[in-house]
């Protein structure tokens, strides 16, 4: 079996009692079975507890004030202290860990939920790099499991990463680029003429085509009145997903108020500001093309939509985008990595925690004309 893992995935340490919002609170633990059953059989005064405090029927563990009620005053966890790691459960212990199966492969990433994790990739402007490991194990079948598609998904995505990463163009360049090449990946999919994907690299990796679509990207400029109301609208979207934080659809409507009240011209000044500004403003924003695009695109070989994983990067990005400008407009021009990373990690619990609103986004941006390509290309040049 192959493993793919970026480069920092062995940096990450559970800070423990020292992390800033622990994920032990706010949101529900599944138990899965072969723990159960092991929990079920703990004996003693703490085996009585741990068979009190779960909801056998849910398959959780009980919370108080939400909380987990192993989560004790000092923000460790009881299970540890009494039985040792070995004993978590399969969500404990992965997390952040998040894995993506495939056949014969297996790809690991850390999900920026975790503020740790969210410090680590938002805390380096090195470039990513993607690490593949054999292990040995028996061979997998999926049923009915498209290996020529997920080839050439694998092969557009090293391409994509490689192209967001290439610092020579500017970022929106580079996003406009990315979305142009899937968006006409997808046509090739939908037409079962994916043998064609190889040329459609070759076409987009040519010097002379890369100046030709930037130059077609350059029609999209000043067209500043034209994105404040698109970005407004794709906010406003926001308000179809699951609360998981009931704080955090608050958070979206000050980011609203703050950034499109006051009109256009005043929103295009303060944008220029913030991006002239807000230090490493380019590698922000490809540190998390890159996330995204690293974790989701590759799922494309279960539904075919390889364009939709793709606008949902550039969409969290531009979410994420405007939340930072936002908070650096209240805070008096001011946006620290610390508020970065709180910023990140929130929208992160928000949208990858929730099957919900993460089917709810692709179903969004897959069929409404609210999220064209030509309005992203509104939104991303201006």
């Amino acid at each position: 079996m192959q493993i793919t893992y970026p480069d920092y995935y062995k940096k990450f340490s559970c800070t423990a009692d020292k992390c800033i919002d622990t994920c032990c609170a706010g949101w529900g633990i599944g138990i899965d079975n072969n723990t159960l059953y092991r929990y079920s059989r703990v004996k003693g005064t703490f085996g009585n507890r741990l068979r009190q405090e779960i909801d056998w029927q849910d398959k959780s563990f009980r919370q108080h004030g939400k909380r987990c009620a192993f989560l004790n005053n000092q923000n460790l966890c009881d299970i540890y202290t009494n039985l040792g790691e070995e004993a978590f459960c399969t969500t404990c212990r992965r997390y952040p860990r998040h894995i993506e199966e495939f056949e014969n492969i297996r790809e690991i990433s850390l999900s920026m939920s975790c503020p740790e994790v969210a410090q680590i990739i938002l805390g380096s402007s090195e470039k990513i790099t993607f690490i593949d490991k054999e292990k040995e194990s028996p061979e997998e079948t999926y049923e009915e499991f498209d290996f020529f598609l997920f080839d050439k998904l694998m092969d557009a995505r090293s391409f994509l990463l490689e192209l967001l990463q290439n610092r020579a163009y500017s970022i929106e360049y580079r996003i406009g680029i990315a979305l142009g090449f899937t968006h006409d990946m997808q046509r090739r999919i939908r037409n079962q003429e994916i043998f064609e994907i190889d040329e459609l690299i070759e076409k987009y990796q040519a010097p002379h085509n890369t100046q030709r679509l930037m130059k077609r990207l350059e029609g999209y400029w000043n067209k500043g009145k034209e994105k404040i109301l698109l970005m407004d609208e794709m906010m406003e979207a926001w308000n179809r997903m699951e609360v998981l934080n009931a704080k955090f659809p608050k958070k979206v409507r000050e980011a609203r108020r703050t950034l499109y009240e006051r009109g256009n011209i005043w929103y295009q000044s303060q944008f220029q500001l913030f991006r002239e500004h807000i230090l490493n403003y380019p590698i922000l924003l490809e540190k998390l093309m890159v996330y995204f695009v690293f974790t989701y695109f590759g799922g494309a070989v279960y539904d075919e939509d390889a364009y939709s994983k793709m606008k949902m990067a550039v969409l969290s990005t531009l979410y994420l985008r405007e939340w930072m400008m936002a908070h650096w407009i209240k805070n008096g021009k001011q946006l620290t990595l610390p508020q970065m990373v709180e910023i990140c990690y929130q929208y992160s619990r928000e949208l990858e925690h929730s099957d919900f609103n993460l089917n709810t986004m692709e179903k969004m941006l897959a069929k409404e004309s609210l999220f064209s390509m030509k309005n992203f290309f509104t939104v991303i040049m201006n």
